[in-house]
């Protein structure tokens, strides 16, 4: 059986050294805000649209910091992930911004240096998005 390939992109909201993650209302653990890119988008239009629909954040400026490759379960179906991570501290936010809905169920910025120490469990894919944006910030200094 052919494993189904989906393409996504996120985004690494960050503040004040700290990095914003979402818990997933599906028990996969917390990620960045992002999404599925859907047929005629682009990666970056879609990391937007997803951000704007998950945590009511609208990003003003998004610098590309790489692409992972990982297994996540999307609709009740293991599938290869290929997404595009971005970071942006440039955003604004909106009425809804940072409220729970049908994806998530919470928010908490979380300093870069504890990401990995912290005790949230990562979505697997975040996990390697978390690696490319240290390596950015670091690449930044």
């Amino acid at each position: 059986m052919k494993t189904k390939l989906v393409m996504g992109a996120g985004i690494a909201f960050l503040s004040n050294n700290s990095v914003l993650l979402c818990e997933r209302t599906d028990g996969q653990g917390w990620c960045f805000p992002g999404g599925k890119v859907e047929k005629g988008e682009r990666d970056w239009q879609a990391a937007g649209r997803e951000a704007m629909e998950e945590a009511g954040l609208r990003a003003k400026k998004i610098t590309f910091i790489g692409s992972v490759s990982s297994e996540a379960i999307i609709h009740d179906e293991m599938c290869k992930t290929l997404s595009s991570i971005f970071m942006c501290k440039d955003y604004d936010l909106t009425h809804d911004s940072l409220k729970p809905n049908d994806e998530i169920s919470e928010f908490r910025y979380i300093p870069i240096k504890d990401v990995f120490t912290c005790g949230l469990p990562l979505f697997k894919p975040t996990i390697s998005g978390l690696h490319l944006l240290k390596e950015a910030l670091k690449c930044e200094s």
